[in-house]
């Protein structure tokens, strides 16, 4: 399992080193006017220095304590929601 994972993030840290190294090329932060970047700086820059560096933490993370079948419950409600809205026209 953790060679898969490694595998993952492998491959999602060369896919934001593709995307990034397609937004200098066009212009990054220096682009000015219509054209420029709406991303800020520090989400640039503070994005990939995360993603390297990781969080590790011992403690469980809040959301780690949710009821697995309140998490069914709230997808299956959403979903026959749009189900519904669709069938009903809303939207369109």
């Amino acid at each position: 399992m953790e060679a898969v994972a490694l595998v993952s993030w492998i491959v999602t840290a060369l896919a934001g080193a593709t995307l990034f190294s397609i937004w200098l090329s066009r212009g990054g932060l220096r682009r000015q006017g219509p054209g420029a970047s709406r991303f800020p700086p520090a989400l640039i820059f503070g994005h990939p220095a995360l993603a390297a560096t990781g969080q590790p933490s011992t403690e469980l993370p809040p959301e780690q304590h949710f009821p697995v079948a309140l998490i069914g419950l709230h997808g299956l409600l959403a979903i026959t929601t749009l189900v519904l809205l669709t069938a009903l026209g809303i939207g369109d």
